[in-house]
């Protein structure tokens, strides 16, 4: 596996006033692997694009926050899952380190520097459009169980 880039997962949570809520955890020595291409027909020209990211077991994660799965992760609350992380459906993973700071600081064409606010990730969703480096999970496997560490990682795919 190939260690190319770092990346940021926010991890997605229903607040009790049935708001979702993302938090964030950078994770350090990830692969990533994308492609874009495009789909023409008759009368439409649409583009397309897919990311494969590999997260080693091994890998850095800020905090030191512990993997758990989508289910356990559903069951914690809020202040406990601070300590975690979990990979979801329709979370998003961000390639480069965002940071938790005062304010959101971006470029309009990259999102591999910024700061962001905690209260503010509830927008992130309308910053989606500003950089290609913006994934929505729509699949994940867990390959942690057999094999070596160095073998062992998370597999996500996403659009």
């Amino acid at each position: 596996m190939t260690i190319n880039s770092d990346v940021t997962i926010f991890n997605l949570r229903i607040g009790a006033d049935r708001r979702e809520k993302f938090y964030a955890t950078r994770i350090l020595g990830v692969s990533w692997y994308g492609s874009k291409g495009q789909v023409v027909s008759d009368t439409v020209r649409k583009g397309t694009a897919q990311c494969v990211i590999r997260i080693p077991y091994t890998a850095i994660v800020e905090g030191g926050k512990q993997y758990i799965s989508e289910e356990e992760y559903k069951k914690l609350s809020d202040e406990d899952a601070e300590r975690y992380w979990t990979i979801q459906r329709n979370a998003y993973i961000v390639r480069g380190q965002l940071e938790v700071a005062d304010q959101w600081v971006f470029d309009t064409f990259s999102f591999q520097h910024g700061v962001i606010l905690k209260e503010t990730i509830e927008d992130l969703a309308k910053l989606r459009q500003h950089d290609e480096d913006f994934v929505t999970i729509t699949e994940y496997a867990d390959n942690t169980f057999r094999g070596t560490d160095r073998t062992k990682h998370w597999r996500v795919g996403g659009a």
